[in-house]
Order: C-alpha cells, then structure tokens, then sequence
C-alpha cells in the first residue's frame, strides 16, 4: 500500500509542479507583490498534496518568534519538503538554490523575478561574490534568507558536510543566524520516494548573533542543528514526539 501511495503522491507532487508553473506565470507580469501571491499559492498546493496524499502533516515549530526584520536560516537539508515550506510560511522569502534550479523554464524567471540566488558550487570566489550581492541586497529589503548549508541534500545516515559559503553571509550581512533542524528525510529522502507517513517537523533553534569567529560560528551552528535533528529523527522510530524547544531567553 505505501508503494502505491508514494506514487501517487509523486504524481500529485508532479501535477501541482505543472499547475503551479501556470499560476506562477499568470504572476509574472504583474507586480513583485503579485509573484509572492503565487509563491504563497504554490507553496500551499504542496501542502496540499502532502497532507491528503503523502499523509504527512506538518509541525512548524518557533517560527512565530523568529528575529525582527533580515535574519538568515541555516537548515538541515534532507528532501524537498523544505525547500517548499519556508516559501509558504515566511513572508517574502529569499531562498539560496543550487544554480541548476535557476536554469528550470518558467520556473526560473519565476526565481529570478522574486530575486532568489542561483548558487554555483564550482565557480569558487566568484560564487561567493554573486551571494554577497543578492544577499545584500536581500537584507537590504528586511527580507528573510534561507539557505542549506551543506549545499545538497543528504541521507539521514550520512555524515554532517558544511559549506563555507554560510560563514560568509553571517560576517558580510551582520545578521543573526537561526539554524533549522528537520526530520523530513525519514519521510522523502533524496530519492524522492514516500518512505512513511507521519509528521514532518521543522523547528527553528536559538539564533546566533553576529561578532563570533569562524571557528566559534560553525561549531555553535553544526552542534544545534544536528543535536536537535537527530532527536527529531528519533519521532518516527520510537513513536514518541520530541518535546517541543523553547528558545533561551539570552
């Protein structure tokens, strides 16, 4: 039975793909107020899909007290539940993708229009340069900045490989960074296969203010995000929820 329902939630993920794409250009010549709009639709189609065809619900945990005005969040990445869920539930999002997302027809106007960055891994110190400028110009609009720090997803199971390009945007922009912690990879890994139904949960942790070293940055983040999501990956496998965290008041 799973089997059949992971297909069909991979068709109904697929179609809404296609349906979205026609919303998103009917957006497209209007204003930037207007492409939000169709972000907020698309992003709400999936949700759609996900609850009554995956059986997947959604716990989005401290979002309501994320940090006034540009904030970055640095999120464990492991499906792409998450790349869609911080476009429907954050206002005005701008996400950090992987150049070859930019270069999907239609949907990478869509991107472009909304101002999201195509990150080239293999360009080296240009690619840094060309997120600094978006990203600036991201913050300069109070606009909140999402990336994944490992740069791809991974398996649950695999080791934990961070990027440097997160440090960078933490000591240019000056803005606190909050890790996300998820435990959606138990549910759509990479393979893009519904493994179990059950409760996706993305939870933002204490964030971390600007002034720390490189060293001192990736060890607070790293430690946060992956203790807290390998006691999420625990909510599947023993059958109890994990309490919810409540960010320290320092």
């Amino acid at each position: 039975m799973l089997a059949v329902r992971s297909f069909i939630f991979k068709l109904g993920f697929f179609t809404w793909n296609v349906l979205g794409a026609l919303v998103t250009l009917l957006a497209l010549p209007n204003s930037q107020e207007k492409a939000h709009w169709a972000q907020k639709v698309w992003s709400g189609g999936h949700l759609f899909v996900m609850r009554w065809l995956g059986g997947l619900t959604i716990d989005m945990r401290n979002f309501d007290k994320l940090p006034e005005g540009s904030y970055i969040l640095a999120c464990k990445h492991q499906s792409a539940i998450e790349t869609v869920l911080f476009q429907g539930f954050l206002t005005r999002t701008c996400m950090v993708f992987k150049k070859e997302i930019m270069d999907v027809p239609i949907f990478s106007i869509y991107l472009k229009k909304m101002g999201m960055i195509g990150l080239d891994r293999d360009a080296g110190p240009s690619a840094m340069r060309h997120l600094l400028k978006l990203a600036k110009k991201a913050a300069d609009q109070d606009r909140p900045i999402v990336i994944f720090p490992e740069g791809t997803r991974r398996p649950v199971d695999a080791d934990a490989v961070y990027q440097p390009g997160i440090y960078g945007l933490y000591k240019s922009l000056k803005k606190p960074v909050v890790p996300v912690a998820i435990n959606a990879g138990n549910f759509l890994p990479k393979d893009g296969r519904l493994r179990q139904t059950g409760t996706v949960i993305l939870e933002c942790l204490d964030p971390i203010e600007p002034g720390l070293d490189r060293d001192e940055f990736m060890e607070r983040m790293i430690t946060a995000i992956e203790t807290r999501t390998n006691e999420l990956l625990q909510y599947d496998r023993d059958g109890n929820p994990p309490q919810k965290l409540s960010p320290s008041k320092n």
